[in-house]
């Protein structure tokens, strides 16, 4: 799969179409009132090996006002995927925003009520099983959650608790080690990692299976992170996590780190060119890609990014480097590696 779909999301941009939705006023940092537009957000659909192909503005004809959702492509039985976006915040132009627990068919523009409790800013990263591992989150009431999903197409069920509540983390799967890892958070815990083996995420009674695992360089949430192969030497695996808000809070650029896979400690990466938090992420085989996020700028408030960001290792040696920014500016949004079937382009 070439295709990337950026879906869902927040802009600040008032020259879209069919603008259905409510304006929302935030105090950012004691600072200034801004602006942002959750609204009927198109989608864009870019492709990784053709830089000038770009599929902008598509609109399906669902309520696109939803952000901080999870999800990505499922498989029916027959093997047809299904994009879906899961959770987060919706935004009701009467009564402003809300956590929801339904997931939306980002192919057919439906959505499905689910067992799912309304939960925003979970963590979430996928098993080889299919299904994803949903951990953590925040509730209307902005408290932090321990819960854990394993979540199915047409299936949803309880896994082990978090060892604490947790909500803004990144999660990650280390195949080679058949362990799932939590990074960062916003509860306390920004700097520290916790990993589970994938048998006993299944289980609802075994919550002190959470693991300690090696702390971060520097406390962050609202991060991206991936598991990706060195370039030159595919045996080679990096458990990298990208920027993120802690670190923007206490001044430092936007930093990021990776664990060499069979280590136990995080060193530190390059830069990004610009720092950035809340950005919408995949990952290839050798690179970790972000949409977006937005920008703290320290007189002026946030800023929302139409940046992209591209992460690559050779013999461990790593960088950052630009690439087409997107057709609008978005933060919280989610992106997902996506066949041709999914979604049709005139271009």
């Amino acid at each position: 799969m070439d295709k990337v779909l950026i879906a869902t999301g927040v802009t600040n941009q008032t020259n879209i179409g069919n603008l259905k939705s409510v304006v929302s006023h935030f105090q950012l940092l004691n600072i200034f009132t801004h602006i942002f537009l959750y609204i009927e957000l198109p989608y864009q659909v870019v492709s990784l090996t053709n830089s000038s192909w770009s599929c902008n503005d598509v609109n399906i004809g669902i309520y696109d006002q939803i952000y901080a959702a999870f999800g990505g492509i499922f498989y029916s039985d027959s093997g047809e995927p299904v994009p879906l976006a899961c959770g987060g915040k919706f935004s009701f132009p009467t009564s402003g925003n809300s956590e929801f627990n339904e997931c939306y068919n980002l192919k057919i523009g439906n959505n499905k009520k689910s067992s799912l409790q309304p939960y925003a800013y979970s963590g979430y990263t996928w098993l080889q099983n299919g299904k994803l591992v949903v951990t953590g989150g925040i509730n209307e009431h902005e408290a932090a959650k321990d819960i854990t999903y394993l979540v199915g197409l047409h299936s949803m069920n309880y896994g082990a608790f978090l060892t604490y509540p947790n909500y803004g983390h990144c999660m990650v799967t280390v195949t080679a080690f058949e362990q799932v890892f939590s990074l960062g958070g916003l509860y306390s815990q920004e700097q520290m990692t916790w990993k589970m083996g994938f048998s006993d995420v299944h289980s609802t009674e075994n919550n002190w299976d959470w693991q300690q695992g090696p702390d971060l360089l520097k406390p962050r949430h609202f991060s991206s992170c991936g598991v990706i192969s060195d370039t030159d030497n595919s045996s080679k695996e990096y458990v990298v996590i990208a920027s993120g808000y802690g670190d923007l809070s206490l001044g430092w650029k936007g930093t990021s780190e990776f664990m060499e896979i069979g280590t136990t400690y995080f060193i530190e990466g390059p830069d990004l060119p610009t720092p950035v938090y809340k950005a919408a992420s995949i990952t290839t085989q050798n690179s970790l890609i972000l949409y977006g996020g937005l920008k703290t700028l320290k007189q002026y408030g946030n800023s929302i990014l139409d940046t992209v960001y591209v992460f690559q290792c050779w013999s461990s040696q790593c960088e950052w480097r630009p690439g087409e920014d997107l057709a609008r500016p978005r933060f919280a949004s989610l992106a997902m590696l996506v066949p041709d079937s999914v979604l049709s382009c005139n271009k």
